[in-house]
């Protein structure tokens, strides 16, 4: 991106032979439309350039996600890589990390594990499986860590887009947590309408709970 700030002549050469071979020309003075679409086109690329930095500059921070890369561990198994281990930093008070060293090698140098487990969901599914869990305690948390770590923004992007709809004027004293919940079930409609459909008694349990908490109205059903 930043070598394209060196190359907008040639850019600019092939916008106006494409101009000219279209007839789109305005008239106006050349050089000084020339100056102007230059700064516009820095000014732009600056800009992505900056957003790229800002969204991928930490990525060193997300290290310890190869701990888990299960394509890996025949590899890992031969050589553990404690870089890796070390940009768990930030979680420091939730793991022993010599503890969590030794369950990670077990798991690279177990062969069934490696033929088995071709993702870490996969892998998290074996040791419940194979009630495993309490055996490599440390190596499951890291898991249900790197399982829980958003990939993209998208989800907080479909927050907000829900946010928009939910939100409205009629609705502008919903408090927090009722707002949080009907965003939840806007966004998730599709697992909503799947538990209706497996569970048929699904939306009366869902009322018999509503109906319990504590509050000054009184509902009475059939």
């Amino acid at each position: 991106m930043e070598r394209m700030r060196l190359e907008f002549d040639s850019y600019y050469l092939r916008f106006e032979q494409k101009c000219g071979a279209l007839g789109l020309t305005d008239g106006t003075d050349r050089h000084s439309a020339r100056d102007e679409r230059r700064h516009l086109f820095c000014n732009i690329l600056d800009n992505i350039s900056d957003q790229m930095k800002a969204r991928f500059g930490h990525f060193d921070e997300l290290a310890f996600l190869g701990l888990v890369d299960c394509a890996k561990f025949y590899e890992m198994s031969q050589h553990f890589d404690d870089t890796k281990l070390q940009s768990l930093s930030k979680y420091a008070k939730f793991f022993d990390f010599v503890r969590l060293k030794a369950n990670l090698i077990g798991l690279y140098s177990s062969k069934t594990v490696r033929d088995e487990c071709k993702s870490p969901g996969q892998l998290l599914n074996f040791l419940a499986e194979k009630d495993l869990v309490v055996t490599v305690p440390e190596a499951t948390k890291l898991l249900q860590l790197v399982l829980t770590v958003p990939a993209t923004t998208a989800s907080v992007e479909r927050s907000f887009s829900a946010l928009k709809r939910l939100k409205t004027y009629s609705r502008n004293r919903t408090d927090q947590g009722r707002l949080s919940s009907l965003a939840v079930i806007s966004i998730e409609t599709e697992r909503l309408l799947k538990l209706k459909e497996d569970k048929e008694d699904f939306y009366r349990k869902v009322t018999d709970v509503f109906v319990q908490k504590e509050r000054r109205m009184d509902f009475i059903y059939t």
